[in-house]
This record gives structure tokens, sequence and C-alpha cells, in this order.
């Protein structure tokens, strides 16, 4: 390694692998690697890498579920002080294309299971493209060796993520090494994370957080478990019989972890010390039931793609403020600006504008990319307001208001309400183009029991009538599975948009 190259997620790896080489690293169904083997594997994926034209500031793109190599190939880009640029394995085959041409890999790795849609886009006849197989390969071909200048410095960029795109097509953000380590160097003193944790990565690690807390636990001596698909039972079964300590779960998945515990009359493992979750707002009712189950735990946080971990609600407030996202982060400010009322709102909101040290760089790879911020303050596009004890409510994306012949209209309010009825496990509403009106409401639900879906349709549109105004009640109410989700967890609005416009025409 460059004795000048800059601090990465790498260092510590190397660390561990010269101090304590035995000490588990990750721990991802059958295999188990050492740091030492940990380590050798992202020195020879680096060396393949290079061998393929990789190089310092070169981008890496990686499309898999979580598992070792979702934790090797950053490492790997880390060692080439190369950006690594993780795509959400749910997208398909038009998304796909967009991103992996926009991005220009010198290397883009994905998962078998991804095949058929990287088929579909004419990007696998290309050198740069690889599955998995290949690339495990590509690394086993260049075992025992070694590549890489690692950074010249905390300003070169290391990450390059991609929005959401919960509303529209993703948009590429290009974050420096510095802001990541930054991030990361921050974990133990907000979180508590320590030096012998097991860290449960649920949290798809193509996702900003999901990456950064893997990388995190690795980098501070911790062993990381990747999960590839959540499945309650086996996260109960690490929680009780490998003794996990830390996890990021979505709402979703706390829900699961509640409703198909083998054991739900067993108390939860003191080991099991932290809980955190984000991407999507927590129902008041499940809330009350994850602090009833995993008391003292539950930490919530808020954040973007662009400003990431900008505040959090730690355990001994959670009850106090159930409807908050919390304090702000360590080093983050933040500011309302803006504010005004929306109706039958009982507080002036305003637009959350954050200064992170934590935050992206820019948009954007060709030319000059358009900075996230011109005076050091990003824009978040979401509104909400302090409460006097200084904690902040995120109200929702200033897009959640739509306007309905001249009227707004909170869409966040609508959900509020279907949420609360006892038929309804989940929902999401959206607004819709409408000829006469400009945009109307519709939700999509996910009923609880799925057996008679037009009793429940007409019961949640009674309820609607009665307690909202007519012109806030959705015109457009269908049922679904499950929620169309993005990797963070939050609904995507673009698809159950086209899900509520395929059922209207039919």
């Amino acid at each position: 390694m460059n004795r000048a190259a800059a601090v990465s997620p790498l260092t510590g790896v190397r660390y561990w692998a010269q101090i304590d080489p035995l000490r588990p690293a990750i721990v991802d169904g059958a295999l188990r690697l050492t740091f030492a083997q940990l380590l050798a594997r992202v020195d020879a994926a680096a060396a393949f890498m290079h061998a393929k034209g990789a190089r310092r500031g070169s981008v890496i793109g990686m499309s898999l579920r979580n598992s070792a190599d979702s934790l090797v190939i950053p490492l790997a880009a880390a060692a080439l002080g190369a950006q690594i640029s993780p795509v959400n394995f749910r997208l398909k085959a038009r998304e796909l294309a967009g991103i992996a041409e926009h991005m220009n890999a010198t290397v883009f790795v994905y998962g078998d299971d991804l095949t058929p849609e990287m088929q579909r886009t004419g990007l696998t006849e290309r050198d740069a493209f690889l599955n998995h197989d290949a690339f495990d390969a590509g690394v086993k071909a260049h075992a025992g060796k070694r590549a890489g200048d690692g950074f010249a410095s905390p300003a070169d960029p290391f990450t390059l993520m991609w929005t959401s795109g919960t509303r529209g097509l993703p948009k590429p953000c290009r974050g420096s090494l510095g802001a990541r380590m930054n991030w990361i160097a921050t974990l133990p003193y907000v979180y508590g994370l320590r030096v012998h944790d097991k860290y449960l990565a649920a949290m798809p690690v193509v996702h900003s957080a999901g990456m950064t807390f893997a990388l995190a636990y690795l980098h501070f001596g911790g062993c990381v478990y990747p999960v590839a698909h959540f499945d309650a039972r086996h996260a109960w079964r690490l929680i009780r019989e490998d003794a996990i300590d830390a996890a990021i779960l979505v709402p979703t998945m706390l829900q699961m972890l509640i409703e198909e515990d083998p054991a739900p009359n067993a108390p939860v493992p003191d080991t099991l010390r932290t809980l955190i979750t984000a991407g999507s707002r927590i129902r008041p009712a499940l809330h009350a039931k994850i602090l009833e189950r995993f008391p003292d735990r539950l930490f919530t946080y808020y954040g973007s793609t662009e400003s990431p971990s900008m505040t959090v609600l730690r355990p001994h407030e959670q009850m106090k403020y159930p409807e908050s996202v919390g304090r702000p982060y360590f080093g983050v400010e933040l500011q309302v600006r803006n504010p005004r009322m929306l109706p039958d709102y009982p507080v002036r909101v305003g637009d959350i504008y954050a200064r992170n040290p934590y935050a992206m760089d820019a948009y954007g790879l060709e030319g000059v990319p358009v900075p996230v911020s011109r005076d050091g303050w990003v824009e978040t596009g979401d509104i909400g307001y302090f409460n006097d004890d200084g904690v902040l409510h995120v109200f929702g994306r200033a897009a959640d208001v739509i306007i309905s012949g001249g009227l707004n209209i909170s869409l966040p309010e609508v959900e509020r309400v279907i949420a609360a009825h006892p038929l309804v496990k989940d929902v999401a509403v959206v607004g819709i183009e409408d000829e006469r009106w400009g945009e109307l409401p519709a939700a999509a639900i996910v009923p609880i029991d799925a057996r008679d879906v037009n009793r429940i349709v007409e019961a949640v549109d009674a309820h609607c009538r009665a307690e909202l105004a007519g012109y806030k009640r959705p015109r457009h109410i269908i049922t679904l599975a499950e929620l169309p989700r993005t990797a963070s967890g939050k609904a995507s609005v673009a698809e159950i948009r086209t899900l509520i416009a395929v059922r209207v025409q039919a």
C-alpha cells in the first residue's frame, strides 16, 4: 500500500488482518472469512480489476445482493483508489441500461439472478460486464497478487451512488472518500459500535447506508453477516444462536420479525443491543409493537442519498417523540426555511436544508458535474418542522403535496388515515394525472387478509369518506400483495403510479 495513501475502509481491514488475522470478518451462510482471508480476496479482486484497466478514479459498478463479494468489491475499489457505484438489483433492463451506460464503468459485476435483465440490455456482450461467476473466476486467477495505490487524498471521489428513483429515473451522486470516512468515524459514538460486534447486514449494500454500515463494522474489527434475501426466521436464528449485536432493518423487515418470531414469548437476547431503522415512515401501530418487542434498542434516522445521516432519534426518546426523526446527527446542521401553513395541518412546515460533512459533492459524471450544493446547504426536497424541544418532524416530500382543482392535498395525511384502518397492512398514496382536476389522489393498499379484497376496498373507501374532505378521498384504490419498494425501503412511487394506471385503464 502506498504510504501516502489516504485512510479508506480498506485501512481497517488491513490492520485487523495484520494484528489478528484469524478474527472472523464475514459469515455468509456456509462461507466464513477471517480478516486474513478477506484481505487476500480483496487484493486478488483489485489485481483482477487492474488487469481489466481499472485505475485510480475509475468507476467500478456492482449490482449484487448482499454477499461476501458485495463487500469485497467496494474494498477492492478502495485498494485501487477507484469509485464504487452500487446499483439496485431490482431494476429492469431499461433502467439498468440507462445507468450502466451513464456510469462508464471499467468493471461492472452483476448477480446471477440479474442475468436475464442484463442480457436484455445487450451490455453483457461488452468486456466490462461480468456475471458473478466470471468475476469469481477472475479473482481466483489472480490469487496472491495485489494492485493499486489507494487514494491520494480524502477529496478523491469514492462513491457514485444513485438516488432511489422513487418518483423518476435515478440520478448519480458523487461523494468523496473523506465524506464517507467522516460518516464511518461517527458510528461508534452515535450507535455504540464495538470492536467485537456481529452485524446483520440486511439493508442492501447497494444502498448508501447499507454499504457504509457494513464497511464500518469491518473497519472497526466487527464481523458482518450479509443477508441476500431477508427471512425473519433465519434472522431470529442468527440473533439467538450467533448472538447478533446490531442490524439496520427497514420498517417492513421489523414488522416481519415481529409477525414471524418462532418464539414470540421468549425475551429478545440482551446481546442484541442496536436496531436501526430508516427509509420509510413507521406507522404508529407498528412503532408501538417494535418498542414493546425490542425495548431500549431502536434508533430511527433520517437521511437521503445526497445528504446521509441528517438526524437520529435515540432509544430513550422513541416513546416521547414517536412521529419524529430525532435531533441533528453528529456534525450536521439543519434549517427549516420558507415556513408555511398546509390545509388542515396544525403547524407551519417548511423546506428542510442540511449542512452535512457526509454529503455528496455533485450530481453527474460527464462534463462539469452539477454541485449538490452551491452554498454548503443541501436542499433535501423534504418539508417538515422542529418542535419546541428541537426535534425534527418530516412531513414528507415537497412533491407529496398535490394540487387538485386548485386545492392542496397532503398525500401523507391521506396515507395516515388509511393506515389507521384495521384491515390495512400497508399503504401508499400517490398523485395521478387527471384531465379535469389536474391531479387526483390514488391509493395502493396491502390488505391484512387478501381473501375478500372487494369488501376491504369498500371498507377503506367508506373510512376515507368519513375521515377526509371529499376532495382528498382517493378516487382509485387498488390492492397489492406487497408495495414495490426501493433498496432503501421507500415505496416506489413511479411503479405504484404505473400499477394504478394499468388497473384504472382495465
